[in-house]
């Protein structure tokens, strides 16, 4: 039984080792990605900015770091450094998680024109008196910006279901942020990806 509870802690640092280089092949992954499409905020997957995916695995990876640097059994000149990258380890979790606080956003919003989905979604992120949106054209978990809008005010026009979609020449012409048949805040063409449902 002693035996068993002498291994327990060397179980628990190769399970956490083995998480770990699970984690970081995923946000290597994520980050390549984002190089091929010109950074990781192109990229959408599971309905939010690769950013943001990315920055929480990060996030993962660090307090994952943290806690297995505690398991470290260390005496001496040696226990000042084990504290020291306790400390550092726990202090850029807490960087990336404010961090993260401030590019926090809503899942993206799924473009439909009536209850047909078009292909695309727009992640919608407020600032202040600004929106900034990003255009996705979406395949399953994964997609990859199409195009930009903006709004003033900080309003959400997409969350808020206020655009319309028409289709015209194999075309999508969007038009968002409609407060009355003429005031709107803008509009976007993109190639028409999904045919008609009815």
């Amino acid at each position: 039984m002693d035996e068993l509870d002498a291994r327990a802690p060397q179980r628990v640092f190769l399970g956490a080792a083995g998480l770990f280089g699970v984690l970081a092949a995923v946000v290597v992954a994520l980050a390549v990605l984002g190089r091929i499409h010109g950074g990781l905020e192109r990229v959408l997957l599971f309905r939010y900015g690769g950013d943001l995916v990315s920055g929480l695995l990060l996030l993962l990876l660090l307090v994952l770091f943290a806690a297995v640097s505690c398991l470290i059994r260390a005496s001496g000149w040696s226990l000042l450094l084990a504290v020291l990258l306790r400390i550092l380890s726990f202090a850029a979790a807490a960087v990336v998680a404010l961090w993260l606080l401030l590019i926090g956003a809503a899942p993206a919003t799924t473009i439909f024109q009536g209850d047909c989905p078009t292909g695309y979604a727009v992640q919608e992120r407020s600032f202040l008196f600004l929106e900034i949106g990003r255009v996705y054209a979406v395949d399953g978990i994964w997609g990859v910006q199409a195009g930009r809008v903006g709004s003033d005010d900080g309003y959400q026009p997409f969350a808020d279901g206020a655009y319309l979609v028409s289709r015209a020449d194999g075309s999508l012409e969007i038009s968002f942020g409609i407060h009355s048949a003429d005031d709107r805040d803008g509009s976007i063409t993109l190639p028409e990806r999904l045919a008609a449902c009815g």
